[in-house]
């Protein structure tokens, strides 16, 4: 398995200029960027998630995708509802929520969103505002790379599921009890 340190000698950099470029940080110059991408594509490395979960403490991290590009999304109430039960959950369980926007992720393809994830110690998504046209997260869906949980997006595989509110048969329900 190939370690940081691998990575790091192959570059001709230190351990500590690999995490940062990993991690996107700035002020590390495009040169250096570049010799760290090449070493990480040349050795296949992916990051250690449970050497990152143990040096932070955490036991996992889960992700809230928003895409509030979205027209016709709105953050109301319901959804503010479900995040915060999604980030009580997560505390009760010792995971690290983090926010995510799917602008950061809209001009990725999937390797590399895939790899962003990974970096990040992602272990499980909460997708809210998917779309039909959010391309790229229709494949990291069927990928089942991680446990994806999708907030009104009926879909389910092997490791998605979905919290949603089939609003035709809601409607039909509010009719029926005012007729």
């Amino acid at each position: 398995m190939v370690s940081i340190k691998d990575v790091a000698k192959h570059a001709g950099v230190a351990i500590s200029t690999v995490s940062k470029v990993l991690n996107d940080y700035p002020n590390v110059s495009e040169e250096t960027k570049k010799k760290v991408n090449q070493a990480v594509k040349e050795l296949n490395f992916v990051p250690n998630s449970v050497a990152a979960a143990l040096s932070s403490k955490q036991s996992g991290r889960v992700a809230i995708l928003l895409n509030l590009s979205n027209e016709s999304q709105a953050v109301d109430e319901i959804n503010m509802q479900y995040m915060s039960g999604t980030i009580g959950r997560a505390v009760e369980l010792n995971l690290d929520v983090i926010t995510i926007f799917y602008s950061m992720l809209q001009n990725k393809n999937l390797e590399e969103v895939i790899r962003y994830l990974q970096v990040q110690s992602i272990t499980g998504l909460i997708i809210f505002g998917m779309s039909k046209e959010d391309k790229v997260l229709h494949k990291l869906i069927e990928a089942q790379v991680f446990k994806i949980v999708l907030v009104d997006a009926p879909m389910v595989n092997g490791t998605t599921s979905c919290v949603w509110i089939d609003q035709e048969q809601a409607q039909y329900d509010v009719a029926k009890k005012t007729v």
